[in-house]
């Protein structure tokens, strides 16, 4: 490796060598006289000392000046250094003491007349030397202290995040500077895969992680696993706030049991109370597996769930008519009576009866009367949404009828009588465009060969049977808003029961 001696010697030697024959030769035998070969000059200096002489280099100079007089004189002086060097190293003393501040912290600080450095933006002022004092105070300040910098400077020994707030009472930024942590980040990520419902491979998909290096090109992602355990951690957490917050409430409690399409029985079980601030609360407690809907099973499974959420304090228990939930209730009542403080009033109010539940019986009992009405209404509406082309011919019957209303036709489900009505007001605006198809061969074909269970399909309507859709769905629409009004789940109902019925 070359030092500053060794590239003086190789090679600036010579040159300086070849500039003094070429001075010899145009110079005047008085101008050689006065100056003795560059080597002779140079040799002193190359073994008295680890560096050249200033002096001898200060005696080169007149020599170039008049061999190469484009040559300057600077730039010989720098190949021909001072005495060693400080330990910042050469280049550094020499920006120094030409005075340039390299430091891109003087973009935010002007030096005063007294010598002291003062803030762009806040005025602050500190003192600076460049012998004693460094520029560390100068940059904590503009990282930490100034409170009206508009930008951060990121601290390249420490991984921190720059927020950006709009502040509301006046028109300047406020930034707030945090410290980047891996497991405040890997909650965030649980959050946002619970709120938007998203599976645990998704963390894992090319469009998300393309989308979060742009913000953090170094990001280590987790895995699904991490994530599904993370989630439950959390789920943890808030079950032991929840317990705890369970503790101070009488709950109301809310049950029902269903049947999928993959013959499994499920059971949930929802807790009501109003907090202290008057707010109407509601969680989720229990969602599970049952292998039967009997009274007995049930009544089992809700005391072991009050028993794992520590509830001993219950007011009123709200379930449908079905008998098994007799049974299920007067097993956890039982329980609860041997409790100090388990019931109110001895459990009088304790079973409550779902009053939307009886008003479905009500209704499902009344489209028992038009159900021949409704089933051929039904296939038709089934007409048009079981393929594009007879869709297609659907929307030219109604442009013929000027029909010029936007609602989609929509079936019912069996389970739900207010689809029933949904789909019976929806397909009264289309009258019309179906009295047109009655003549469409394709449309009576599809009644005459359509089979449900080896049986002929009903329909196609008759007038008959849209004027008695058009009375009972006025019938059908007062139910609807009762229904509707007394099954909202973020207020209380209790008191809309007989005023609404």
């Amino acid at each position: 490796m070359y030092t500053k001696k060794n590239v003086f010697e190789f090679f600036f030697i010579p040159f300086l060598d070849f500039i003094s024959l070429l001075h010899s030769s145009h110079a005047a035998p008085t101008q050689l006289r006065s100056h003795p070969p560059l080597s002779a000059l140079l040799s002193q200096s190359r073994h008295s000392s680890r560096h050249p002489s200033p002096i001898a280099a200060r005696r080169l100079l007149p020599i170039a000046r008049h061999a190469l007089p484009a040559v300057s004189c600077a730039s010989l002086a720098l190949s021909c250094p001072s005495p060693p060097p400080t330990s910042q190293g050469f280049f550094r003393n020499f920006e120094g003491r030409s005075g340039k501040k390299t430091s891109d912290v003087w973009a935010h600080f002007k030096i005063r007349a007294d010598g002291r450095a003062e803030c762009n933006y806040c005025g602050q002022d500190y003192k600076y030397d460049t012998k004693t004092c460094g520029t560390n105070t100068l940059r904590s300040h503009v990282e930490v202290k100034c409170k009206k910098y508009p930008l951060r400077i990121e601290d390249k020994k420490q991984k921190a995040i720059t927020l950006f707030t709009k502040s509301k009472a006046a028109e300047e930024d406020d930034v707030n500077c945090k410290k980047y942590d891996p497991k405040e980040v890997r909650c965030e990520i649980a959050t946002y895969f619970i709120l938007a419902e998203l599976p645990f491979r998704h963390v894992q998909d090319e469009g998300f992680q393309g989308y979060t290096r742009y913000f953090y090109p170094t990001f280590q992602f987790p895995s699904r696993v991490t994530v599904a355990k993370d989630i439950y951690q959390m789920y943890l957490a808030e079950k032991v706030k929840l317990k705890r917050e369970l503790k101070k409430h009488r709950v109301s409690l809310t049950t029902d049991c269903w049947t999928s399409i993959q013959n499994i029985g499920y059971m949930c079980l929802t807790a009501h109370w109003i907090s202290n601030d008057w707010t109407m609360q509601k969680r989720i407690l229990s969602f599970i597996q049952v292998p039967s809907h009997k009274g007995e099973i049930l009544g089992k499974e809700l005391i072991a769930c009050l028993h794992d959420w520590g509830i001993d304090k219950v007011l009123c228990v709200t379930v449908d008519n079905a008998s098994s939930n007799d049974v299920a209730l007067k097993k956890l009542k039982s329980d609860l009576q041997e409790k100090k403080w388990g019931l109110v009033l001895d459990g009088e109010m304790f079973h409550m009866r779902c009053c939307a539940h009886i008003l479905n019986l009500v209704v499902c009992d009344g489209l028992k009367e038009i159900s021949h009405a409704i089933s051929c209404i039904r296939n038709a509406v089934r007409y048009p949404r079981s393929s594009t082309a007879r869709l297609k011919r659907f929307k030219e019957s109604c442009k013929e009828a000027n029909i010029e209303s936007r609602a989609l036709l929509c079936l019912d489900v069996s389970t739900r009588w207010n689809s029933t009505f949904l789909m019976l007001e929806a397909a009264l605006k289309f009258k019309k465009a179906f009295e047109i198809l009655d003549g469409d061969a394709n449309y009576t074909k599809y009644f005459e060969e359509e089979r449900v269970n080896g049986k002929k399909i009903d329909g196609p309507p008759i007038h008959h049977d849209w004027e008695k859709a058009q009375v009972f769905v006025k019938f059908l629409k007062i139910f609807y808003k009762v229904t509707t009004r007394i099954s909202g789940s973020l207020y209380v109902t209790s008191n809309f029961f007989f005023k609404e019925i």
